[in-house]
Protein backbone atom coordinates (compact mmCIF):
# COMPACT_ATOMS: atom_id res chain seq x y z
CA UNK A 1 0.00 0.00 0.00
CA UNK A 2 1.08 3.30 -1.10
CA UNK A 3 -0.03 6.87 1.00
CA UNK A 4 0.83 9.98 0.51
CA UNK A 5 2.73 11.80 3.14
CA UNK A 6 2.36 15.20 2.60
CA UNK A 7 -0.28 16.69 0.23
CA UNK A 8 -1.75 20.37 -0.23
CA UNK A 9 -5.44 21.43 0.24
CA UNK A 10 -7.83 24.02 -0.52
CA UNK A 11 -9.65 25.44 3.19
CA UNK A 12 -12.22 26.68 1.29
CA UNK A 13 -14.19 27.04 -2.38
CA UNK A 14 -11.47 28.83 -4.61
CA UNK A 15 -11.84 29.33 -8.36
CA UNK A 16 -10.59 26.90 -10.55
CA UNK A 17 -8.53 29.55 -12.38
CA UNK A 18 -6.74 30.82 -9.29
CA UNK A 19 -6.15 26.54 -8.54
CA UNK A 20 -4.74 26.20 -11.70
CA UNK A 21 -2.65 29.56 -11.53
CA UNK A 22 -1.07 28.43 -8.09
CA UNK A 23 -0.56 24.89 -8.82
CA UNK A 24 1.38 26.04 -12.47
CA UNK A 25 3.48 27.77 -9.57
CA UNK A 26 3.94 25.28 -7.25
CA UNK A 27 5.50 22.98 -10.02
CA UNK A 28 7.69 25.18 -11.61
CA UNK A 29 9.13 26.01 -8.36
CA UNK A 30 9.53 22.46 -7.62
CA UNK A 31 11.24 22.14 -10.52
CA UNK A 32 13.76 25.44 -10.25
CA UNK A 33 14.45 24.23 -6.46
CA UNK A 34 13.62 21.21 -5.22
CA UNK A 35 15.76 21.37 -2.00
CA UNK A 36 13.02 23.63 -0.58
CA UNK A 37 10.74 21.53 2.07
CA UNK A 38 6.90 21.40 0.36
CA UNK A 39 5.97 24.67 3.12
CA UNK A 40 8.88 26.64 1.45
CA UNK A 41 7.77 25.35 -2.11
CA UNK A 42 3.97 26.83 -0.98
CA UNK A 43 5.41 30.06 0.45
CA UNK A 44 6.72 30.90 -3.19
CA UNK A 45 4.04 30.09 -5.22
CA UNK A 46 1.98 32.32 -2.96
CA UNK A 47 4.66 35.13 -3.55
CA UNK A 48 4.96 34.31 -7.01
CA UNK A 49 0.89 34.47 -7.61
CA UNK A 50 0.54 37.99 -5.61
CA UNK A 51 3.52 39.51 -7.85
CA UNK A 52 1.71 38.21 -11.06
CA UNK A 53 -1.87 39.57 -10.06
CA UNK A 54 -3.40 41.92 -11.84
CA UNK A 55 -6.19 43.32 -9.46
CA UNK A 56 -6.89 43.58 -5.77
CA UNK A 57 -9.39 41.17 -6.19
CA UNK A 58 -7.06 38.72 -7.58
CA UNK A 59 -4.52 39.29 -5.24
CA UNK A 60 -7.52 39.30 -2.29
CA UNK A 61 -6.18 36.58 0.71
CA UNK A 62 -9.41 34.58 -0.22
CA UNK A 63 -8.06 33.64 -3.97
CA UNK A 64 -4.53 32.51 -2.44
CA UNK A 65 -4.32 31.76 1.43
CA UNK A 66 -6.97 28.66 1.72
CA UNK A 67 -4.47 26.82 0.26
CA UNK A 68 -2.16 24.71 3.06
CA UNK A 69 0.43 21.72 2.88
CA UNK A 70 -0.87 19.17 5.66
CA UNK A 71 1.33 16.57 6.47
CA UNK A 72 4.75 16.68 6.42
CA UNK A 73 5.36 20.69 5.27
CA UNK A 74 8.83 19.95 6.24
CA UNK A 75 9.83 17.42 3.85
CA UNK A 76 12.01 17.41 0.84
CA UNK A 77 11.16 16.12 -2.83
CA UNK A 78 13.04 12.72 -2.87
CA UNK A 79 16.09 12.76 -5.04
Amino acid sequence: MVCAVTCIRSASFVSDEATAELMSNLFQISKEKPMLSYGEMMREAKISFLEHSTSEEEAHPRVWAPFVVVGEPNRVLPR
